[in-house]
């Protein structure tokens, strides 16, 4: 061992300099060394340096993996809330409400002619039964029911057809129009059927005093009781009701598809 002071050789286990008498500091060296190497961590049965210091740069990530798990655990509690508000709306009876409105318009307006005559041979003060020819007529042809087109309706009109051959066998008509080229309006009504559908509803007399009823899909405003008009419509089949003498009057009952008042005399 060589003295750090003066360095002369010495016996490496000598404690003080053979020459100047200053303590070597071997031991202490040592403990140094010793000491030094125990700070550094064991390197584990098949990891490498490079490795344990690889391990040591990773472990932030560590930490941003925590982040991210609680990341994706907000997304989740987000996704469920949303999810229990959309139930929470569809359970709305308010919501069904305004759905089943939405739904019971759409099915009013959509109605058909068809549909409407139909549904008026329930009633219970003039009940009639539709011909299947009546039936065929209208669904075929919805645009007559109303019309203005006065050239369009005369070339569906059967100008040999009477109403004593409907009374007879209403069965037999209905798939051609008839026309009256004056009658007298006894009574008119106005309604509505639904909030999409007005109804006009006469009861006229020819000049021999056959009555007949006529539903009118829309409104008359140039018709009144009392006035004369020219009527195109479809028969529909028979009825009757009480008169004021106490017998049956018998009507044929008619879908109206043209009806203009006359000139007042």
């Amino acid at each position: 061992m060589y003295c750090s002071k003066c360095g002369t050789q010495n016996d490496d286990a000598a404690l003080f300099c053979s020459k100047c008498g200053v303590r070597l500091m071997g031991d202490a060296t040592v403990q140094q060394e010793v000491k030094t190497d125990a700070a550094v961590p064991p390197v584990s049965a098949g990891q490498s340096a490079t490795q344990m210091l690889d391990t040591k740069a990773n472990k932030p990530k560590g930490k941003q993996k925590g982040c991210l798990i609680a990341a994706i655990g907000i997304v989740a509690v987000i996704v469920i809330i949303v999810i229990i508000v959309i139930a929470s709306s569809s359970g709305n009876p308010s919501a069904v409400q305004s759905s089943n409105s939405n739904s019971s318009t759409t099915s009013e307006s959509s109605m058909t002619p068809l549909d409407i005559y139909s549904k008026l041979q329930e009633n219970d003060s003039l009940p009639y039964s539709m011909s299947q020819k009546s039936q065929t007529f209208i669904n075929e042809n919805p645009d007559y029911f109303p019309t203005g087109d006065i050239n369009k309706v005369k070339s569906e009109v059967d100008y040999n057809i009477q109403t004593k051959f409907i009374n007879k066998n209403p069965e037999n008509y209905g798939d051609k129009l008839m026309y009256f080229p004056s009658l007298y309006v006894q009574q008119i009504f106005e309604s509505n059927i639904d909030p999409t559908h007005y109804l006009t509803e006469l009861n006229v007399a020819d000049t021999n005093s056959d009555q007949y009823y006529i539903y009118y899909l829309g409104k008359l405003d140039k018709v009144f009781k009392g006035d004369q008009i020219q009527f195109y419509g479809l028969p529909l089949g028979t009825s009757s009701f009480d008169n004021t003498n106490g017998g049956q009057t018998l009507v044929i009952v008619f879908a109206g598809s043209l009806i203009d008042p006359l000139a007042q005399d």
